[in-house]
């Protein structure tokens, strides 16, 4: 079944005034912001994809960073067409903040039909940027959202005639959102649609606010049939189940996910364990209150601080130093600790027995 590579050798040679944005077109763009731009970006503010496309093949591989090879082929493979090759890209921004516990990256790529599609990264690799996303359990508000918000009134007051799209995967769905939801509401009134890749959802009273309730029908959420990160927290806009060729928590990555001519394929629902898993980590985080939730957060980051690594790459390219340091820091852990992470592990492993047994119930048939 064909994927985003095969939509941008079937549709790469119609320009965006001929052919306008689509879900996959965003779903394209979200990938292209996990490639770290900066030798693009180190003496120009803007630039045409193509341009990006040959800087980055003159420069010294290993100084190319990207969370899987394919962000740096999609980029190429981009720059081959018509369709991508004259969008120019600009409004860099990667802000990494371990004081802050902030991963922000966001990009402006400017279609040719007057449309402003701007895109933020997902969660990269590193340990600051997983603690942000946990940090969503029990804070109402990250720093990369407000930082989102600003974000995208500074690209909107810069290119004030523009429409608006806005875009992203995993947590730079989440970044789209509520960017959308909580910017001013003359910036509100020109965006067009919000495309959420299987981003987690919000708290409850996000879901509330004003800003939110007057973008929700322009927001479109996509998720694979095995759905774990794009069922977090709590959603209230319809979502799109569709199909991808890879298994269970793997499904996240975007590039096995099925496109068939200008869409996606689509499926009617999501898969059991998809159903489980949600089921199974919303009845965990209800049984904690927030301060549980925060303090679970923080002993297990700080335990995983001791291995002095940056990110998960890092830790898994040493892992035996990493597993050791990781254990010795356990064993410092004081007594309280332990037990408050022991309880909460165990009250997770009841939310899943609780979960399975439900669904099981549930599947069985009816006379």
């Amino acid at each position: 079944m064909s994927n985003l590579f095969d939509y941008l050798t079937w549709r790469n040679d119609l320009t965006f005034s001929k052919v306008p944005c689509c879900a996959v077109d965003t779903l394209i763009c979200s990938c292209l912001s996990y490639l770290r731009l900066q030798p693009v970006f180190a003496k120009q503010d803007m630039l045409y994809v193509k341009r990006a496309s040959e800087i980055i093949r003159a420069i010294n591989p290993e100084e190319i960073h990207f969370r899987v090879k394919e962000d740096l082929q999609l980029l190429h493979k981009m720059a081959e067409g018509n369709r991508y090759g004259n969008v120019i890209l600009c409004g860099y921004v990667d802000h990494l903040d371990p004081s802050m516990e902030k991963q922000f990256y966001a990009l402006t790529c400017l279609l040719e039909d007057d449309v402003m599609l701007i895109t933020y990264r997902g969660t990269d690799n590193t340990l600051v940027g997983w603690k942000e996303d946990f940090n969503m359990t029990f804070l109402d508000t990250i720093p990369s959202q407000k930082e989102a918000v600003q974000y995208l009134e500074t690209m909107a007051i810069a290119y004030p005639d523009r429409r608006i799209i806005l875009c992203g995967h995993s947590k730079g769905g989440n970044l789209a959102v509520y960017a959308a939801a909580f910017c001013s509401f003359a910036i509100q009134n020109r965006i067009q649609r919000v495309y959420n890749h299987d981003g987690p959802g919000f708290s409850a009273e996000t879901l509330q606010a004003a800003g939110y309730r007057s973008i929700a029908q322009r927001i479109e959420t996509f998720v694979p049939q095995s759905s774990v990160v794009g069922m977090l927290m709590e959603h209230e806009e319809h979502y799109t189940v569709i199909s991808s060729t890879q298994i269970s928590l793997w499904q996240h990555d975007p590039y096995p996910w099925e496109v068939l001519g200008p869409d996606f394929v689509r499926l009617d629902a999501l898969d059991r364990q998809s159903i489980v898993l949600d089921s199974t980590i919303k009845h965990w985080i209800s049984e904690l209150d927030r301060s549980q939730r925060e303090a679970f957060t923080d002993a297990v980051f700080q335990i995983l601080s001791n291995t002095n690594a940056a990110s998960f790459k890092e830790m898994n390219e040493n892992r035996m130093h990493s597993t050791a340091l990781i254990l010795k820091a356990l064993n410092r852990t004081d007594k309280q600790t332990k037990k408050m992470l022991s309880d909460i592990i165990l009250k997770l492993l009841s939310s899943a027995k609780s979960a399975i047994e439900t669904n099981l119930e549930n599947g069985k048939p009816t006379n």
